[in-house]
């Protein structure tokens, strides 16, 4: 039997115990320096490794940005009405210059729905975790995108994150990924049921060099993997290992390719009916694999997708 992708309910009840229930995950303690738990007032700390502060571009301006490149929101305005090129706007002084605004970055959560605070600083908390640099810029703007009405983030229409640009959506979906995948248990959901996984409901890594985090998007299909006990073999490991994304996806592919020549083989739902030549097959068959195109893949390829294969057996 195969199952779509597990998706948490589209509404969430505003009820205490999830906001209780968060806060039980959320550490008191967390950045002493910036965040007030009393006022819910972070004020960004440019001391703070995790913490980054862009400056605008602008001669003589000290505006904060959401990028390393860009304008604070006032240059922005002016930038619209000039007819030079970039350079030349950013190479003319501020006309009023700011002094010292970047370092003072507040970010006042305490507008929010109680859920939807609670919700940012878990999510935000889990990225520090995992080394993920915050630009409380970025976090402001962000804010302002939200619906007046909004109660949790869960309440969000989905694709909305799609609309917004790179870097807020960035955030919200790497916060959205860890509320999403605390709150699934609480439905009874598990998210390792179907043959479809949501990699951030999981929690799986991201994997690959310098990506060492939870991923926040991404699925992992099961159902190519003919035989449902060869499946069921994947998909204990997945869940006993929880191996990042990359390195998931292909041990999969190995599998498939298992599948594929047992099924070629007559081999179908009862495992019992694997003999030793059939085994032997298997390894053959990883000396035959080829490229989308038809291309021979390298012997080398051919030996990592064989290793991928034998780690779950």
């Amino acid at each position: 039997m195969t199952a779509a992708v597990v998706a948490v309910p589209g509404r969430v009840e505003r009820r205490s115990d999830w906001i209780d229930h968060l806060k039980s995950l959320i550490d008191p303690q967390w950045r002493p320096a910036e965040w007030d738990p009393h006022t819910a007032i972070f004020t960004a700390d440019p001391t703070n490794p995790l913490t980054k502060v862009f400056q605008c571009r602008v001669v003589g301006c000290a505006g904060p940005s959401e990028y390393s490149i860009g304008l604070c929101s006032g240059c922005r305005k002016r930038r619209a009405k000039f007819t030079g090129t970039d350079e030349e706007f950013c190479a003319i002084a501020r006309p009023r210059p700011r002094q010292g605004v970047a370092s003072r970055l507040v970010v006042d959560l305490s507008v929010l729905a109680p859920a939807v605070r609670a919700e940012l600083i878990f999510g935000i908390q889990q990225r520090d975790l995992d080394q993920i640099i915050l630009a409380p810029m970025v976090l402001r703007r962000l804010m302002t995108t939200f619906p007046d009405d909004l109660g949790s983030l869960l309440d969000l229409p989905e694709g909305f994150a799609a609309s917004l640009r790179p870097s807020l959506a960035g955030l919200l979906r790497g916060v959205f990924g860890h509320v999403r995948r605390v709150y699934a248990p609480l439905q009874g959901i598990d998210p390792t049921a179907g043959d479809v996984w949501d990699s951030a409901l999981v929690g799986l890594n991201a994997g690959g060099p310098n990506r060492e985090y939870r991923a926040a998007s991404g699925t992992i299909d099961f159902r190519p993997i003919r035989q449902p006990w060869l499946r069921r073999i994947v998909k204990d490991y997945g869940r006993s290992i929880r191996p990042p994304v990359a390195t998931m996806r292909r041990i999969v592919i190995s599998f498939v390719i298992a599948s594929d020549v047992l099924a070629a083989r007559g081999i179908g739902d009862e495992p019992s009916a694997v003999g030793m030549a059939d085994m032997t097959a298997v390894v053959e068959g990883f000396s035959r694999t080829t490229n989308p195109d038809g291309r021979p893949h390298s012997t080398t390829h051919r030996i990592s997708i064989l290793g991928y294969w034998r780690r779950p057996l």
